[in-house]
């Protein structure tokens, strides 16, 4: 990010902070807005896509780096004015999946903005098909306690971390065995309670683990569980800690991260070509993309008049 973006948000922010004591509802959208603008602008000039670049008389060729973008993310096209890279907004398969603001949700405060811009940045690019229990664990313990609990709130945090430990590991076990498909819609289906019992005796999830948060849930009977009879109380004690991650989970496509290695359809050759181009490959070796662009001169060349 440049001084000059960084400068010029803190400015914005100090401004918004002003404004946000003397107004309500309408200077919290405004500052939003207003701060949405500048971390745009900042996305579009600042980290696209630094390519390498190679050139002989008759082409160019054009290197820069995957990280994590698998081949089906991305297409590579050209006419004779232009060689165009369009990488799709986003990926389902990320943990935090678009390419938009994960952190612009009007709910939180100013400083859960801004903690939730440090938390979506550290897990941009993590994805639930190759992530490890590990990382899983830090992505949903940075959410859960994104706000210092106090009291009740405490307890229910640290509770709601328990009750994810074997859920997250028999996922994890589950996944890498082909067992099943790991997702946010994955978790969501065996969060509530009648889902999460379906787990007892499943060979991937430690049962230790499961039944210490079973046997601790207030007002769960493990026979009242056999025969389908817990009391509405457990369901509500249960409740509790679901809603300390189910937000987390139900991220839209409106949400997410800024990915500036991810802006669409943007002319990559605008810079380095000024020739009619000819044809254009792209070729994947290991974690580059590389594109040769072959062109011809514009110059105009003296025919000879015949006859």
């Amino acid at each position: 990010m440049s001084n000059s973006f960084a400068k010029e948000f803190v400015q914005l922010m100090a401004v918004g902070t002003s404004t946000l004591l003397k107004q309500s509802a309408s200077g919290i959208s405004t500052i939003l807005k207003e701060s949405a603008k500048v971390i745009e602008k900042a996305a579009d000039v600042a980290d696209w896509p630094q390519f390498e670049v190679s050139s002989s008389p008759d082409s160019t060729v054009l290197t820069f780096d995957l990280k994590d973008l698998d081949s089906s993310e991305f297409e590579v096209s050209y006419n004779e004015q232009s060689v165009r890279l369009n990488i799709r907004p986003y990926c389902e398969d990320y943990l935090i999946p678009n390419v938009t603001r994960f952190f612009s949700r009007p709910r939180y405060s100013t400083a859960e903005q801004l903690k939730l811009a440090k938390f979506a940045k550290s897990h941009q690019h993590v994805r639930w098909s190759t992530c490890t229990a590990d990382e899983l664990t830090d992505f949903f313990t940075g959410w859960v306690f994104r706000a210092e609990g106090q009291g009740d709130g405490q307890f229910w945090q640290s509770r709601a971390m328990v009750m994810l430990k074997p859920l997250i590991a028999g996922a994890i076990s589950m996944r890498d065995a082909g067992a099943c498909v790991l997702s946010a819609a994955w978790f969501k289906d065996h969060m509530p309670l009648d889902a999460y019992l379906t787990l007892i005796d499943n060979e991937y999830v430690d049962q230790q683990a499961l039944m210490a948060y079973l046997d601790a849930l207030p007002a769960f009977y493990i026979q009242e569980a056999q025969e389908n009879n817990l009391s509405p109380k457990c369901y509500e004690n249960h409740g509790y800690m679901t809603m300390q991650v189910f937000d987390l989970l139900e991220t839209d496509q409106k949400s997410g991260v800024v990915r500036t290695d991810r802006r669409p359809d943007r002319d990559i050759a605008r810079n380095f070509i000024s020739k009619t181009i000819v044809s254009a490959e792209a070729v994947r070796v290991e974690n580059r993309l590389e594109i040769t662009v072959k062109h011809a001169s514009k110059e105009f060349v003296r025919l000879k008049v015949q006859g």
